[in-house]
């Protein structure tokens, strides 16, 4: 079923323009697709540096090599789950094979996330205050469609602030659903299961208080994930300037900012669909009709099933490898 939604999204999509964006890809040189394949390298690199240095703080010798495997499985399981929820489950796992322990390995991902979130919410209301205005005239339901994103992200991060600001409520609702499991009858020792739950809460709590006071550390993430998420906004601009399409670089800074927001509404694995049509109803505001297909394309390429096909293959590999010890 959501394989036909996708073919049916992209046949909606490219109408009559099939032939075009053969065309447009044929005629690309091998050189502009090494560029243009080289923008998935680009952006991870960003993840993986945020993931090296907050483990380096606890762990250091980690390798640089590590974090970027780690980055990459992470989309890949992000790609495959609804809303991305398997990515950090899929982290943790990658992170104890390289000798991180599991509560070192949830505040590592927990400090990750928290300052990504920052970032990206302090970002796109710039952004916003710069281009709104100018695009939301003519999209309504779209642009609503971003803005209830943006509440709904503004809800992630203040949960995940709960978290370390508020650890002993916390630690009862997790409480609380290892009840609720075992009289489910979906956990068999309720006792231990508590005590594990509450070693693991300490622990966590301890490495998140410890890791947020760490102002030098902070600064630093917000300067990586700045770079992380321009990185990302910019592939459009840059897969444009590979196929010398002229595009202003603030306006589609904003307009990816806004797709990114606008993908909370799209529970499915990938936003496979929404982010297809969000992507090319925005596009064709700035980029020759001709054109805006062929972005597309290429732009889910860069950012979906490159990462998915990176990440698998090294979780492939990470899978079969003995456990590290750092």
């Amino acid at each position: 079923m959501k394989k036909e939604t996708k073919k049916y999204v992209f046949s909606v999509l490219l109408k009559d323009d099939h032939g075009n964006v053969l065309r447009i890809l044929s005629s690309l040189s091998l050189l502009s697709i090494m560029e243009i394949l080289g923008l998935c390298l680009f952006y991870y690199l960003f993840i993986a540096l945020s993931l090296f240095v907050i483990t380096k703080e606890k762990y250091p010798h980690y390798k640089f090599r590590y974090a970027l495997s780690n980055a990459y499985i992470g989309g890949f399981f992000s790609g495959i789950t609804p809303s991305a929820s398997g990515g950090q489950v899929g982290q943790i796992y990658v992170f104890r094979k390289h000798g991180v322990d599991p509560s070192d390995s949830a505040g590592i991902l927990w400090l990750d996330f928290v300052m990504y979130q920052v970032v990206l919410i302090l970002y796109t209301i710039v952004l916003l205050l710069l281009r709104f205005t100018k695009f939301s005239g003519e999209y309504p339901a779209l642009f609503t469609m971003i803005f209830i994103g943006f509440l709904m992200n503004s809800t992630v991060l203040f949960f995940l602030f709960s978290m370390a600001f508020f650890p002993k409520k916390f630690k009862a609702i997790c409480l609380f659903l290892v009840k609720l499991l075992s009289k489910l009858h979906l956990l068999k020792d309720q006792k231990k299961a508590m005590e594990k739950s509450d070693a693991v809460l300490v622990a966590f709590t301890e490495n998140i208080n410890k890791n947020r006071n760490n102002k030098k550390l902070v600064w630093k993430l917000v300067l990586i994930n700045f770079l992380r998420l321009s990185s990302y906004f910019a592939i459009p601009f840059l897969i444009g300037a590979i196929l010398h399409i002229k595009i202003d670089f603030l306006d589609s800074l904003a307009l990816s900012s806004f797709v990114s927001m606008a993908n909370a509404f799209f529970p499915v694995p990938g936003a496979s669909g929404g982010t297809e049509m969000m992507f090319h109803s925005l596009y064709s505001l700035i980029l020759p009709q001709q054109y805006v297909s062929t972005v597309l394309i290429l732009w889910r390429v860069v950012t979906f099933h490159l990462s998915l096909i990176v990440g698998g293959t090294l979780f492939i590999i990470e899978k079969f490898r003995r456990r590290r010890d750092i």
